[in-house]
């Protein structure tokens, strides 16, 4: 009966078949078409063509008809199997270049002249299905957990394989085998072709119905899931917004608002508004035991609470309470970000009232320092680009003025005379230039305000008024010190015209017994010449009967330093023996005794004898009781004279523990010596010179030297002596009032302007969020932006709280080995070694020193890149600095960032780190620098000065 059946009509449907299939898969794909869709209609394509080229076997050449007849057919196989393992399972390069191979010999094999075309096809006809076929089947069954469809498709290549090996061993046993021929196994093929075909497609368009809907069903899965995020992080970004307009509130108001009560009241009244359910929120402000209830304030059991400190102590708290029903809204309605919040308000409020109380400190010393001027003996102007901003009611005495405000808006250069007014003007821009912003003590003249000159000592600093560059200027009237000099200059005169015109011998001696002085009646009444009394003794000019008793009085009076008189001859050169009341004391000038004395009548002598004891009681009464360091010191630089006063001043018990010191040894930097004795060489004195001493005790004193140098007779210099006065307190106050209105004018410039840019910015990204709900991806790409923005708000308001300790405890010595350390701990550094080279080496710095050692370290582990191996810190001497090195061996800084590496806002995160680093160091005038090399790490220089690092034993 299968005999029986026409194989052209067979050959004919399968043509037809193969056709119908491509089209209905080409239309029912024609919007969704995958790659395997086109795949598997080129294939029922090819089989159609091949098929039909079969049909016409006989009325065309062999070589179209049944060559490449079953080349075509054999291609649509092997993509319809390709196709078919495509759905079910991914199908890799090296499984799609190993069915290509297959199929490239399955083509050579047909078109290979053998014995016969018969034998090739049905060579073929094993090839395929043992190489191609069967492990499309092992692909099929060896996926996870095949679905029903797909494990029928997998039988369908397994049916349409062994059709194939049937087809194969008909062509190789018929002898006389023709296409045309109804043999049993040609028709069994056939048949099972076209239920094959039938098969194939059908289940092709099921499994590829059921890919689609699970896709589908994946992507509306999908979509849930994004618009439930989208959701969530709507509401969650509408609670930041509401935290950070909280946070902006208090901040505004602590910046608008005047530092009474009215402030907590008001901010107690912003809090509720930042919480989830504001409308069930209340809140409330406890300050040293007072409390500052919100609007309808209320108690409840569901409570957040953050305490409020001032310098580490605790003085009050913030509580907000939660009034809802429990049963509604649940135990728990805070959200985690509302805890942070409180945090975070607790602490802007703590260092808002740490301000005040700083500001309120201020205003009062400023207050105190405005009482200390207007009652300070000397006058005292500031002036501003030249012009007077304030005077104190000295300088106003002393110019001739009614009030300060005759004064203030004067240019300063009006009160100068004009001879003056050049160099003046000279001496300001050195001063603003140089790195001490002073000008020493000096002497020039004033014009009061009638045009009457003045005669001051005047000395000028450059400072800060009201947050803007300054000149203080402090002058004293010395008219009656010009009075008094000229008339000292008078007196001395005078009293050498007195000794020298005394009708007795003036005299005076050195414990040698050598003449010292003399004035010349010693020539007239002794016939000495003035160079032959030089080259005697007294003794010489004494008669001999005399000379036993005088030596005895002259030891007597220099070892019990007395007062004595005698009568003695005094024995001529021709001689002559005079008779002469002899009287005289010893005196002590620069640590060296001399006997002083006259030879008169007793009348004269007793005369001459009280004027001096009362000229030597005046300069030793001056002597011990100026307040001002009085020395004297010999040409090999040792003290060879000291007040009371300089002796407290560096710290000693007495006066005999300075004398023979070293006076490099009170010097800070001895250096400075050097330095001073130059400026002593050019003009032989110095007036409100600047040196830096140090105490017994190793603290440095701010003094102004007042010095010339003093000669022996023959002019030579043989020591220098001056007036050195303390203005160590004032140098500290100076510089304390610097640092204060640095920090403050970084502080207010972070809190403002930072954070008003970075919220605009979150504004922004909030308005194009809510643009885009319908756009996920976009949606998303908003929402992480904004996440940003709120992270680097965080960061800047825990930098304000960082830079707010600046300064704000004293500098105390620390251990940088063990501050690198505990660092080591807090960053967990893992594979990256980390080697200190410097124990025992302790620097003096601000208490946020850690945060220096920290952020090095931080940047180091971030930037290093993935060569860093290791981070190193050691340290070596330079001059009397100490040069710390922080370096690793990562990636380097690049010479571009190098130039801003240290400005606040440049870098990836906050740009704060290193900026705050070199604030901290820079309160003990510590330096940091990088000068590492890009490419081979980064390295930090951090430059200690002498007084500011030591080495522990």
């Amino acid at each position: 009966m299968i005999e029986s059946l026409d194989v052209r009509t067979l050959i004919l449907i399968l043509t037809l078949g193969h056709a119908i299939a491509a089209l209905l898969l080409f239309f029912s794909t024609l919007k969704r078409a995958q790659i395997y869709d086109t795949v598997f209609m080129i294939s029922m394509a090819l089989q159609a063509a091949g098929w039909m080229l079969l049909f016409f076997r006989g009325t065309i050449s062999d070589i179209l008809s049944f060559s490449l007849g079953n080349t075509l057919i054999f291609c649509g196989f092997c993509l319809e199997n390709i196709a078919l393992l495509s759905l079910v399972r991914t199908v890799n390069k090296h499984w799609l270049q190993y069915f290509a191979a297959i199929l490239a010999l399955s083509i050579f094999i047909i078109w290979l002249p053998l014995t016969g075309q018969n034998q090739n096809v049905g060579i073929v006809s094993f090839v395929i299905p043992l190489f191609f076929l069967f492990p499309g089947v092992f692909l099929v069954f060896s996926s996870p957990r095949p679905t029903p469809l797909q494990q029928f498709t997998g039988s369908i290549l397994l049916f349409y394989s062994t059709a194939v090996i049937i087809r194969g061993i008909s062509l190789l046993v018929a002898k006389d085998y023709s296409l045309l021929t109804p043999t049993f196994f040609q028709i069994l093929f056939l048949s099972g072709q076209f239920v094959i075909m039938a098969l194939a497609s059908t289940g092709y368009i099921l499994i590829r119905r059921e890919i689609v809907s699970s896709d589908l069903e994946d992507e509306i899965s999908d979509r849930q899931v994004i618009e439930e995020e989208v959701r969530r992080k709507s509401d969650l970004l509408k609670e930041w917004v509401k935290e950070l307009n909280c946070l902006y509130e208090v901040s505004r108001l602590i910046e608008t608002t005047p530092r009474d009560k009215d402030l907590f009241s008001a901010l107690v009244n912003e809090i509720p508004a930042g919480w989830r359910y504001p409308d069930l929120t209340c809140a409330r402000i406890t300050i040293n035991s007072r409390e500052y209830p919100s609007k309808g304030f209320q108690t409840s059991g569901i409570k957040q609470e953050s305490v409020l400190t001032m310098y580490g102590k605790t003085v009050g708290s913030i509580e907000v309470f939660f009034l809802g029903d429990p049963t509604i809204y649940g135990t728990e309605p805070f959200l985690p970000e509302e805890s942070s919040l409180i945090i975070a308000l607790g602490e802007r409020i703590s260092r808002m009232m740490e301000r005040h109380w700083s500001e309120v400190t201020l205003r009062e010393s400023e207050e105190r320092f405005r009482r200390l001027l207007s009652r300070s003996f000397d006058a005292v102007v500031i002036h501003q680009d030249g012009r007077i901003v304030m005077a104190n009611d000295s300088a106003v005495r002393i110019v001739g003025a009614s009030n300060p405000d005759d004064l203030i808006g004067k240019q300063i250069i009006d009160l100068v005379h004009p001879d003056y007014r050049l160099a003046v003007a000279e001496r300001v821009q050195e001063m603003l230039a140089s790195k001490e912003g002073t000008v020493p003590l000096m002497e020039e003249k004033f014009l009061r305000l009638d045009g009457t000159p003045i005669p001051v000592a005047v000395m000028a600093t450059a400072t800060q008024h009201e947050g803007r560059p300054a000149v203080i200027v402090v002058f004293r009237d010395i008219t009656r010190q010009k009075e008094a000099e000229k008339a000292l200059e008078t007196a001395n005169q005078f009293s050498d015209t007195i000794i020298d015109s005394i009708p007795g011998i003036f005299y005076v001696l050195d414990e040698q017994g050598h003449f010292v002085r003399r004035n010349p009646h010693h020539q007239i009444i002794t016939g000495y010449s003035d160079e032959e009394l030089h080259n005697i003794t007294a003794l010489d000019t004494i008669a001999p009967d005399d000379r036993d008793l005088v030596a005895g009085i002259i030891q007597k009076v220099f070892r019990e330093q007395g007062f004595t008189t005698t009568t003695v001859n005094i024995l001529t050169k021709d001689g002559r023996k005079i008779p002469y009341l002899l009287g005289g004391l010893t005196m002590t000038l620069a640590g060296k005794k001399y006997l002083v004395g006259t030879g008169i009548d007793i009348t004269k002598q007793v005369q001459a004898q009280e004027a001096l004891r009362e000229s030597e009681e005046k300069f030793r009464t001056m002597f011990e009781n100026i307040q001002d360091f009085v020395y004297r010191a010999d040409m090999d630089g040792n003290f060879t004279m000291v007040n009371p006063a300089g002796v407290r001043m560096l710290g000693y018990e007495s006066m005999d523990q300075m004398i023979g010191l070293p006076v490099t040894d009170v010097y800070a930097n001895p250096e400075d010596r050097k330095t001073f004795l130059d400026a002593l060489s050019q003009n032989g004195s110095v007036s409100g010179y600047p040196i830096i001493f140090k105490s017994r005790k190793g603290t440095n004193l701010h003094v102004i030297a007042s010095s010339h140098l003093y000669y022996d007779e023959n002019g030579v210099p043989i020591g220098v002596e001056g007036v050195l006065h303390d203005l160590t307190d004032l140098h500290r106050a100076e510089e304390g009032l610097r640092m204060a209105n640095h920090k403050l004018n970084l502080l207010s410039s972070i809190t403002r302007h930072d954070i008003m840019n970075q919220l605009q910015a979150l504004h922004g990204y909030i308005h194009l969020s809510t643009d885009s709900l319908e756009k996920p991806e976009t949606l998303a790409d908003y929402l992480a932006k904004e996440e940003i923005i709120a992270l680097n708000i965080q960061r800047q308001i825990e930098f304000t709280k960082d830079y707010e300790d600046l300064g704000v405890k004293s500098p105390v010595w620390q251990d940088v080995s063990k501050l690198l350390h505990n660092v080591s701990l807090a960053l967990q550094l893992q594979d990256i070694r980390l080697l200190i080279e410097c124990p025992g080496i302790e620097i003096f710095a601000d208490p946020l020193l850690y945060k220096v050692f920290y952020n090095l370290t931080d940047n180091a582990l971030h930037y290093g890149g993935g060569k860093m191996t290791s981070i190193r810190l050691f340290a070596y001497p330079q001059s009397e600095d100490l040069i710390l090195i922080f370096e690793d061996d990562g990636e380097g800084i690049s010479f571009e960032d190098k130039q801003k590496l240290f400005t606040r806002g440049f870098g990836k995160h906050t740009g704060l780190g290193l900026f705050l680093s070199r604030e901290i160091l820079a309160i003990t005038g510590i330096t940091i620098i990088e000068n590492g090399k890009p490419g081979n790490g980064a390295r930090f220089e951090i430059t200690v000065p002498n007084g500011k690092w030591r080495a522990l034993q």
